[in-house]
């Protein structure tokens, strides 16, 4: 329950059963001072600081990409925590590396998203990475074409990626991993492309 939201007809009922108990307008205003006075004092307990009395904001995690300076035309995978900027392994650091989708679990720092293949240079090969560590995730339709992954969450020891892949007719087939394992999802014209863009596990 989240004690820091009142619903305001609980408030007005309140306030109206002290009103209406014929106490003195007087004692009515002294228990609304009161009660607010313990409001306040609950809600500032309830705030988060440092030892110099600071409040502690939360970490932020964003993924995303830059273009490297030495190679201006590659662009590099990365994630920032409170704007502090990491860069992620690829398979080949001439060409291009992306991070789609970040989840945090625990300690542990995990991200999808796909890199350049160093043997066939214009294909991308899905992967995620945990705490900068990449899984390329191989299980794909047709390995001498593109497979994306676009959204990444975790639960318990699995792990789950949603993307997609490029068939042998040059299609986009949905999809998402399990544990590295590929699963292909429903379309409605198979002759047209789909894709998966998120995923998340109850």
């Amino acid at each position: 329950m989240n004690y820091t939201v009142l619903h305001k007809s609980w408030m007005r009922a309140f306030f109206m059963k002290i009103y209406t108990e014929k106490k003195s307008r007087s004692s009515f205003l002294i228990s609304c001072v009161f009660i607010s006075l313990v409001l306040s004092s609950f809600f500032l307990q309830t705030c988060t600081t440092d030892s110099n009395n600071q409040p502690i904001l939360p970490d932020k995690y964003i993924a995303g990409y830059t273009k490297n300076d030495s190679i201006p035309s590659v662009f590099v995978p990365c994630y920032w925590k409170n704007e502090a900027r990491t860069d992620l392994d690829v398979i080949d650091d001439t060409k291009d590396g992306y991070a789609e989708s970040i989840f945090v679990s625990d300690s542990d720092i995990y991200i999808a998203g796909y890199t350049k293949n160093d043997s066939i240079p214009s294909v991308f090969v899905p992967c995620y990475w945990k705490n900068e560590a990449r899984t390329d995730l191989l299980d794909v339709i047709d390995d001498t074409k593109d497979g994306y992954a676009q959204s990444i969450f975790v639960s318990d020891s699995d792990i789950y990626v949603a993307g997609y892949t490029i068939n042998s007719s040059g299609f986009e087939v949905p999809c998402y991993w399990k544990n590295g394992s590929r699963t292909d999802l429903s379309v409605l014209d198979q002759t047209k492309p789909g894709s998966a863009q998120s995923i998340y596990v109850d």
